[in-house]
């Protein structure tokens, strides 16, 4: 305001001067110029009245009668003046009645390159105790009098002390600046409000929001908030219906900043461990596939040298027909058949009888004992017969007592299959019967186990899954839980890690499995909207990667327009 009138009054000036520059050899001759009248009227008499005399004469008469008007004029005027700053001034004062005090008036937001040191007391001997970066806020609790000047008291964050007032905006200033540095999130007040393509509340809708679920704001025109709902999804809302809420960063003691860096450093050394080793096993792989390659090649060269002298060998046996000739002869040969043809043409026992008595006789030779007495021969025969009788009774009474085992062993088995059927008159269709009870109470176990089995999965893929909560950004196509993921290889790498596979984007995972109602939806199903994917982690909210701002958060299950919820698991 102060710059635009100072260029209308230096328009005014410039205009002013060069039609007084203009008219000055006129004023010069007829002293015009202590008549006080205005350049307006003074040109446009010099215009219309030819020659210098009458143009005098005519000055002197109309700037008395100006000097007059001007005088009633400039005295009503100052009057008015008089009034209307008194109006002005109780206007002011009401309006400053009536006038809420700025939301920042007690947030101080820091404006400086790097970061302002929170000290115990306000003055610059006093000790660090933290640190506040630039664009990070803190809540003042008094303002102090201390070196060169104010100070404000403060507590942001772990951290309370002392802080130089002249690095720090608040009130309407730290207010206007507020969307730019601060984190800016706008909160549904209608049941559902509608996300619009444009500024305009004709403009086409997108999706629907649900109440009382944040959303991300990323700019304001024309008393519309444009959101960012996900990383594929941005529109417009009437700001009437939302309620904002800034979040600024913190301020970090001294402690904290030092583990930060400890962390970071453990990051950093981790990181070239993990390349280092990547390294290495690219080495060692192309090293053993040298080195497999070399072992082929060696191998074949010794095959190659081996090889002619298998095939003399082969030649040899070849032209060496050993076998087939011992197989020629053992078929020329029927030595065996023949022997055994003979034995059996010539069963004469009489010779064999003589045989025995000459075999006999060279016994008796040798021994000289039964040379002694030769007559004894019919009694071992009779003994023999006496014996081979004695053998046959000992064997008919073995052969009779075999039976007796076995009518002993049958009655065992009969007093052990007869113990309990006289109580139990009915026993064949009670053990049906509770075949059939073993073998649905087998079905319910089984059931119960599956059942059992499934929730227990679903727990532990919605417990790993919000592990990566606020741990994981957002990288468009990422597929990686620890650099980087979007929506769809979020939802693949936790599924993933126990077994379950799935495809790569979020329509194709739309596809899967299959479709269960709203009402149906239990912990571990997948929830697919137009272009996005995330997972149901029970009471009402989902768990998903949702853009480079947020990225992996938890959301109301219908924070946008749901197209359908998937089981991927029974």
């Amino acid at each position: 305001m102060f710059s635009i009138k100072r260029m209308i009054i230096r328009a005014t000036c410039i205009a002013v001067t060069g039609t007084m520059v203009s008219a000055t050899p006129i004023m010069a001759a007829t002293g015009a110029a202590h008549a006080g009248i205005s350049s307006a009227l003074y040109q446009e008499n010099t215009i219309a009245v030819g020659g210098i005399a009458n143009t005098v004469r005519m000055s002197e008469a109309a700037s008395n009668a100006h000097s007059v008007m001007s005088q009633n004029k400039y005295e009503k005027t100052d009057a008015e003046k008089a009034e209307n700053r008194q109006l002005a001034e109780q206007i002011d004062k009401q309006a400053e009645e009536k006038k809420e005090p700025s939301p920042y008036a007690n947030i101080a937001i820091a404006q400086v390159k790097s970061c302002v040191r929170i000290r115990t007391a306000p003055n610059s001997d006093a000790k660090i105790v933290g640190k506040i970066y630039n664009n990070a806020a803190a809540n003042i609790d008094a303002i102090v009098d201390g070196e060169d000047g104010d100070w404000y008291k403060i507590h942001s964050g772990s951290v309370e002390g002392y802080i130089k007032s002249d690095y720090f905006v608040t009130g309407e200033e730290a207010e206007a600046i507020a969307f730019e540095v601060g984190d800016v999130k706008a909160t549904v007040s209608a049941e559902t409000l509608r996300l619009r393509s444009k500024a305009d509340t004709g403009s086409s809708i997108v999706t629907l929001l649900s109440a009382e679920e944040k959303y991300d704001v990323i700019g304001q025109t024309n008393g519309f908030a444009k959101l960012r709902i996900d990383d594929d999804v941005t529109g417009y809302v009437d700001d009437a219906y939302i309620k904002y809420t800034v979040k600024f960063d913190k301020a970090v003691s001294i402690e904290e900043e030092q583990e930060a860096l400890k962390a970071q450093r453990r990051a950093e050394a981790a990181a070239s461990r993990k390349h280092t080793k990547k390294k290495v096993h690219k080495s060692i792989q192309r090293q053993e596939e040298r080195d497999d390659a070399d072992d082929e090649e060696a191998i074949e060269e010794q095959l190659e040298e081996a090889e002619p002298g298998y095939e003399e060998e082969e030649e040899r046996e070849e032209a060496e027909p050993g076998y087939e000739e011992e197989e020629e002869r053992e078929e020329a040969e029927p030595e065996y058949e023949e022997e055994e043809e003979r034995e059996e043409a010539e069963p004469e026992p009489e010779p064999e009888a003589d045989d025995d008595e000459e075999e006999a006789s060279d016994d008796e030779e040798e021994e000289p004992e039964e040379e002694e007495d030769p007559e004894p021969e019919p009694e071992p025969e009779a003994d023999d017969d006496e014996e081979e009788a004695s053998d046959d009774e000992e064997e008919e009474p073995e052969e009779e007592a075999e039976p007796e085992l076995e009518e002993e062993e049958e009655p065992e088995p009969e007093e052990e299959e007869d113990p309990e059927p006289e109580p139990e008159p009915e026993p064949e269709p009670d053990d049906d019967d509770e075949e059939d009870i073993e073998y649905e109470e087998e079905e319910e176990e089984e059931e119960d186990d599956s059942s059992s089995s499934s929730s227990s999965t679903r727990e532990a893929i919605v417990d790993y899954a919000l592990s990566f909560v606020g741990n994981v950004p957002y990288v468009y196509g990422g597929t990686s839980l620890s650099s980087g993921v979007d929506c769809s290889g979020f939802v693949q790498q936790v599924y993933k890690h126990f077994g379950i596979s799935l495809p790569r984007t979020s329509d194709s995972i739309g596809g899967s499995g299959s479709s269960v109602s709203s009402g149906e939806k239990q912990p571990g199903d997948i929830v697919h909207y137009d272009g996005h994917v995330a997972i149901y982690i029970g009471n009402g909210q989902v768990v998903h990667a949702s853009n480079e701002k947020s990225g992996v958060k938890v959301s109301t299950w219908n924070y946008r327009g749901v197209d359908s919820i998937r089981n991927v698991l029974d």
